[in-house]
C-alpha cells in the first residue's frame, strides 16, 4: 500500500524517540519499526548512522557495502554531468535512496546530507541474500519500492504545477493522512520549498498570499490545513 508523507511522517514521529536512545535495545526496536517488514536475522545486520550536514552518504567512486534509507533530515541524490551536479532525488524520510548498488547505473552519483540525518544502512550483500532466498521478503520489497515509485511520481507531478500555490496545494491535499489536506510538515520551511521547487522566499510569500485569500490556514507549530472551495 502506497504512503503518503503524513502517514510516514507519523511513523517517523514514534521512530524519533528510538532513534535518539543509546542502548541496544533502543536501537533494535528502532530498525524493527522502520523495517518491520525485513527477515529477523537481516535487520540484525542493519545499523543506524548518523551523519552531519555537508557529508557524503555514499559516492559511485568508492566501493559500497550498504543500501539506505533515510529516517530522519535530507539527503540528496547527484550526478557530475561535465563538472556540474544534477540533482536525481531529494529524499524525503521513508525514502530508500537511490544509489548505484540498487538501482542506479553507477556513473559518477553520490548522495550528500544537506542537514544532519539519520539513516539505516542495511548490508549490501545480506540484502541481495535475502531477497534471493525468501519469496516473502522479495515480494514485500517490491510492495515496498512501488510505494516510493508512486510517492516521487506524485512529487514529479508536482513540480509540473507552474504557480506555486498550485504546488502546495498538491502537496498538501496528496501528502496527508487521507487526503484530508492537513498535515505538521515533516521538515523545515525551507526544505519544503526545496522538495517544492522553490526558493524559500518565494514558499513563504505564496503561504501568505494563500492565507489571505482564504486558501489555507495555519495552525499552531508547522502545521498546516488546506481551505477547500465549496
Amino acid at each position: 500500500m502506497d504512503r503518503s508523507d503524513g502517514e510516514i511522517n507519523a511513523v517517523q514521529q514514534a521512530l524519533s524517540v528510538l532513534v535518539e536512545g543509546d542502548g541496544e535495545d533502543d536501537s533494535a526496536r528502532a530498525i524493527e519499526t522502520a523495517v518491520p517488514f525485513f527477515p529477523e536475522a537481516l535487520r540484525r545486520r542493519c545499523h543506524i548512522v548518523s551523519i552531519r550536514a555537508g557529508q557524503l552518504v555514499f559516492c559511485s567512486n568508492k566501493p559500497a557495502k550498504t543500501i539506505h534509507c533515510l529516517l530522519r533530515g535530507d539527503v540528496s541524490v547527484q550526478r557530475e554531468i561535465m563538472g556540474e551536479g544534477v540533482t536525481l532525488q531529494r529524499a524525503a524520510p521513508g525514502d530508500w535512496l537511490l544509489e548505484p548498488q540498487l538501482c542506479l547505473p553507477p556513473t559518477d552519483v553520490f548522495a550528500v546530507c544537506e542537514r544532519d540525518s539519520t539513516l539505516l544502512a542495511v548490508p549490501m550483500r545480506a540484502f541481495w541474500e535475502s531477497l534471493a532466498r525468501e519469496p516473502g521478503f522479495a515480494l514485500a520489497w517490491c510492495r515496498e519500492f512501488g510505494a516510493q515509485i508512486a510517492r516521487m511520481q506524485r512529487r514529479v507531478e508536482r513540480l509540473s504545477f507552474h504557480y506555486s500555490s498550485q504546488r502546495v496545494a498538491h502537496y498538501l491535499a496528496a501528502e496527508s493522512i487521507g487526503g484530508c489536506g492537513e498535515m505538521t510538515l515533516p521538515f523545515p520551511k525551507r526544505v519544503w520549498a526545496a522538495h517544492l521547487g522553490m526558493a524559500a522566499e518565494t514558499l513563504s510569500r505564496t503561504l501568505t498570499e494563500m492565507i489571505a485569500a482564504g486558501k489555507l490556514e495555519k495552525l499552531r507549530g508547522n502545521r498546516y490545513r488546506l481551505l477547500r472551495s465549496n
